[in-house]
């Protein structure tokens, strides 16, 4: 999965991008009073799939909310 890809779903999911500082982007909701912070590697490459999960414990999510 690309970088691309993951940050599409984000921000489907309701994710604003808040920063960017070098290859790492930030995105940010708040959901239920919690503020969820996600860091995404925008390196150009296909992303491991351990990092994908990794990113959506970050995010608060589950994989079947993500692949919706």
């Amino acid at each position: 999965m690309t970088a691309r890809e993951i940050v599409q779903r984000l921000e489907r999911l309701g994710f604003r991008r808040v920063s960017q500082r070098g290859s790492h982007l930030k995105l940010r909701r708040e959901r239920g009073g919690t503020t969820y912070t996600v860091i995404v590697p925008m390196h150009g490459k296909d992303i491991a799939v351990s990092v994908v999960g990794r990113i959506l414990q970050q995010a608060g999510l589950e994989w079947s909310e993500f692949d919706a």
